[in-house]
């Protein structure tokens, strides 16, 4: 998804406290790649928990690495959940959220 030879992040810091550390970048993006970590050092592998502030967009580079997702709702514009707008005339078998992910370990 939206792969690019380049692209710009802004002025970009990695922020680290009380063993927690925070990706800061001041042009606005969504983390669709672990490039986003990677290119400064980051080696996600080594990571037990990776939080991302992304709608879906994420799922493309981040889920085939994940053991878990957990998605946290935040009032916006766009929910996250589709499961929360108001549906009239959906017809059946619509899903309403992704399917589960089956984790062969």
């Amino acid at each position: 998804m939206l792969r690019a030879a380049e692209t710009s992040m802004g002025a970009t810091a990695l922020l680290a406290q009380a063993g927690v550390e925070v990706l800061v970048a001041s042009v606005r993006q969504q983390p669709i790649h672990r490039e986003v970590f990677t290119h400064i050092g980051v080696d996600l592998a080594s990571r037990a928990i990776v939080a991302l502030k992304s709608s879906a967009h994420f799922r493309a580079g981040f889920q085939d690495i994940a053991e878990e997702v957990i998605v946290c709702l935040a009032p916006g514009v766009n929910l996250e959940d589709p499961a929360c707008l108001a549906f009239s005339r959906i017809r059946p078998g619509v899903r309403l959220r992704p399917a589960p992910r089956r984790v062969g370990r």
